[in-house]
């Protein structure tokens, strides 16, 4: 069957900290194909910088996960060979509300159990980003889309939304079927978003 492949970005040094993005992708699983996950997150990152304070980190676990993309199966455990540094914040210490952020949403032309797929990484928390009204300033609109199109222009990895079905009658909830979405464009709300826990 199909594998998805797994990687996660972790956010440390605020309140509530740690918090985890995860990131998902096809590959053929060679050293660069992993690689390049490890580099498209980072880029990610980077574009966060400016709205993250110097106390805040965004760090890259080197293990790739390999998972049945039907089942959710873990099929097996991969690490980068390239590991990737550290992205620190920019911005000085400062007041911020600390479930406050932005979403920056993943569109795919996937259509499954007659819906479109789409993904989303909240980025939460983030500072400097909004206007007087409270919407978002360009500025972060600007960077927050080019952090989702560093994710959507992986290669030779390619970026991706994982689509699942469950029974819902077992318990734990079992994954029965599933499907992957190539990520095709990346839009960002121009409104706050709030996230009650960065655990997930």
């Amino acid at each position: 069957m199909p594998s998805i492949w797994q990687i996660k970005a972790v956010w440390n040094g605020f309140t509530g900290s740690p918090g985890y993005s995860t990131f998902r992708f096809t590959s053929d699983g060679t050293a660069a194909s992993l690689n390049s996950m490890g580099a498209a997150a980072h880029a990610w990152a980077v574009q966060l910088a400016p709205y993250m304070l110097t106390s805040w980190n965004i760090t890259f676990p080197t293990e790739v996960l390999e998972l049945d993309v039907t089942t959710g199966t873990l099929l097996s455990a991969n690490a980068m060979t390239t590991a990737q540094a550290a992205v620190a914040g920019t911005t000085a210490p400062t007041a911020y509300a600390g479930g406050s952020g932005a979403v920056i949403t993943y569109h795919t032309p996937l259509i499954y159990r007659g819906r479109r797929v789409i993904g989303r990484t909240f980025c939460v928390p983030l500072v400097g980003i909004y206007e007087n009204d409270g919407t978002l300033t360009s500025t972060a609109i600007t960077g927050l889309t080019a952090a989702g199109n560093a994710l959507r222009t992986a290669t030779p990895a390619v970026f991706v939304i994982w689509a699942k079905q469950f029974d819902k009658s077992t318990k734990p909830p079992t994954q029965i079927g599933g499907a992957s979405g190539l990520v095709s464009s990346v839009t960002v709300k121009d409104a706050a978003s709030q996230l009650r826990s960065r655990r997930n």
